[in-house]
């Protein structure tokens, strides 16, 4: 009896203390199987803040330490990182000497379960705000804007987006006229209301763009209340410049010569644009001169003006705009087309089912001269469209919609 006593007890402790060692080993009960990260490669801006998540499977996913490039918590010239789950990575307010930095994550549990994400430094969109801006101590980061466009253009690399804040940007806030800048940078104001390029003195042009694929967008141009002088034109898209952007501007013009010149320039896009004059001193909303081509006037609003849209060629070839979705209306001349002495030379734009596939759509009314003129011996294709009369009225009566006034023709239908 006693002997089967023994050997119940000796079983019962045995069991117990296998129970015991069980319970106290965390790693045993829920061992680290595997750790990764979420992204496991991203970029950020400079200034900036990304997440980065952990997923520890089979752990406690707060128990992480985080380093960058081998230091816990990073440094202020690499980025430095939270120690929480999602960890905060802050760039530094400069491109590191290696712009890809490597923020790792090893478990507390197991250090043998780790992961690495790469982070690459950026400096691809330059800040600007008139209000909290330094020209002097900026760097452009969100954190330290620049002051001035003026500057920010003369300082951005190649591919670089000039990230414009709301205010206005005048000559008091240290802009220098005309704003000018080379390739491909993008001028971008956050509010095309609010955003403001105000050049109060001139002549000149308040914006000269030039060479391959730069852009203006979301701004409002004026020259304030009491214009000291007359722009000559308030965007200048220079000889030469291929695939230059213009979108969503705003501009009541007071130019002396033209809202936009495009001066054979190749594939320039005008888009959602309000053009708007009182008609007393302005002369052109847009004027495409000189062999420009490729370009495209996409949903713009023109209205006021001597001429609407005005084309002409040239010995270096014709222009062939392709308009469409444009509100053009209460102009002298709505499209007014000019040519030289050889035929080849007439512009030869697409309003509406011609040759660049316009779908038209165009409204083309309120001419007090003519809706479109084409004095040459081109031939114009102008379909799908609204005209101020229905059907539009061809001749050269004032208020016509549209005058042939050389051998050349304006398909309509």
């Amino acid at each position: 009896m006693f002997k089967h006593q023994g050997l119940l007890l000796c079983t019962l402790l045995a069991a117990v203390a296998f129970a015991v060692v069980g319970c106290g080993s965390d790693k045993s009960s829920n061992p680290v199987l595997s750790l990764s990260l979420d992204p496991d490669s991203t970029g950020v801006q400079i200034c900036s803040t990304i997440d980065i998540t952990a997923d520890v499977a089979h752990g406690e996913a707060s128990e992480v330490d985080w380093y960058v490039n081998g230091v816990l918590g990073g440094n202020l010239t690499q980025g430095t990182i939270s120690q929480t789950n999602p960890a905060v990575y802050s760039a530094p307010d400069v491109i590191p000497t290696e712009a890809t930095v490597v923020v790792r994550a090893v478990s507390r549990e197991d250090s043998t379960k780790a992961d690495s994400c790469r982070v690459t430094v950026k400096f691809t969109v330059i800040h600007v705000s008139a209000g909290t801006g330094s020209d002097a101590t900026g760097t452009g980061c969100i954190t330290k804007p620049l002051k001035s466009i003026s500057h920010a253009v003369d300082v951005a690399p190649q591919g670089t987006t000039v990230l414009v804040a709301p205010g206005v940007y005048d000559e008091a806030n240290g802009e220098s006229f005309p704003i000018e800048w080379f390739g491909r940078v993008s001028v971008v104001g956050e509010s095309r209301e609010t955003t403001i390029i105000r050049m109060t003195a001139g002549p000149g042009a308040a914006v000269g763009v030039y060479q391959d694929g730069p852009a203006i967008r979301c701004f409002t141009l004026d020259q304030g209340p009491a214009p000291v002088a007359q722009w000559s034109y308030a965007v200048y898209v220079n000889t030469g410049t291929t695939n230059a952007l213009l979108d969503s501007l705003i501009v009541h013009d007071r130019a002396i010569n033209s809202v936009v010149r495009v001066a054979a320039a190749t594939n320039t896009t005008i888009k959602n644009c309000q053009f708007t004059a009182d008609g007393t001193a302005a002369s052109t909303c847009l004027d495409l001169i000189s062999g420009d081509s490729g370009t495209v006037v996409r949903n713009c609003e023109i209205s006021g003006f001597i001429q609407g849209i005005f084309m002409n060629g040239s010995e270096h070839g014709s222009s062939d705009a392709l308009i469409e979705g444009c509100t053009i209306e209460d102009n002298v001349y709505g499209v007014n087309l000019c040519c030289y002495s050889s035929a080849t030379s007439n512009p030869h734009p697409d309003l509406g089912g011609g040759p660049r596939g316009s779908l038209g759509g165009n409204v083309i009314r309120g001419s007090s001269m003519y809706g479109m003129h084409n004095p040459g011996n081109g031939t114009v294709y102008a379909k799908h469209n609204t005209w101020g009369h229905n059907p539009p009225t061809v001749g050269a009566a004032a208020g016509s919609d549209i005058y042939n006034e050389g051998a050349g023709s304006v398909i309509w239908e």
